[in-house]
């Protein structure tokens, strides 16, 4: 049971939260595997979801202030950015887009995979 100066401390506490983002995109392995592939492998990748990494021919800059802002700017409860004084939608259809991943096809349930 607590006691009634842990309850006081709790409730005078400040909780101040930093957002820390860390990453690990290392573009550069897939930028030197791209240069060794033939037009064979190529063509094959091109028509899969990762068609998008034989396209990348030199390395992302990833801006972790960039990251940071629109981290903080998140709003999860439906899913959105907030930008200035608007709430901008963002879809598993936008993120498609930005991939080159299709829309078009059969839904795919996976809840409902019963494995095997």
């Amino acid at each position: 049971m607590e006691s009634s100066s842990s309850k006081n401390f709790l409730s005078h506490a400040k909780v101040e939260l930093k957002v820390r983002v860390r990453h690990n995109v290392l573009t550069q392995y897939i930028v030197d595997v791209n240069r060794k592939l033939s037009s064979f492998q190529r063509e094959r990748i091109q028509q899969t979801p990762f068609k998008w990494m034989v396209q990348m021919e030199k390395v992302l800059d990833i801006s972790n202030s960039l990251m940071k802002e629109l981290l903080s700017r998140w709003a999860s409860d439906n899913q959105t950015f907030r930008i200035r004084k608007s709430l901008v939608p963002f879809s598993v259809l936008d993120i498609c887009f930005v991939l080159g991943l299709p829309v078009m096809g059969d839904e795919v349930k996976m809840e409902n995979d019963g494995g095997g």
